[in-house]
C-alpha cells in the first residue's frame, strides 16, 4: 500500500484505512439490521392480515342471515328475523 505522500507503508495511513473500513463495516451492519427489522415488521403485518381474514371468514361461516317472513300476507305485514347459526 502506498500513501498519498509516497510512503510504501505509513502507519498513519494504515490506521486511517483500518478505521475507514471499520466505520464502513459498522454502517453496513446498521443498514442490514434496519432491513431485517423492516422485513420482520412486514411479516408481522402479513400474519396479522391473514389472521384477520381467517377471523372474518370464520365469523361469516358461523353467522348466517336468513329472511323469514312472518305475518299476515293479506295485511302486508312482514317481519325479518336474524338467526346466528347457534
Amino acid at each position: 500500500m502506498c500513501c498519498s505522500r509516497g510512503h510504501l507503508s505509513c502507519k498513519e495511513c494504515i490506521f486511517e484505512n483500518i478505521l475507514a473500513q471499520k466505520k464502513e463495516t459498522q454502517r453496513q451492519q446498521r443498514q442490514q439490521e434496519r432491513r431485517r427489522a423492516l422485513v420482520a415488521e412486514e411479516m408481522r403485518q402479513r400474519e396479522a392480515a391473514v389472521r384477520q381474514a381467517e377471523i372474518e371468514r370464520f365469523e361469516r361461516s358461523q353467522t348466517s342471515v336468513v329472511d323469514l317472513t312472518v305475518g299476515d300476507a293479506a295485511l302486508g305485514t312482514a317481519e325479518t328475523k336474524v338467526i346466528d347459526g347457534k
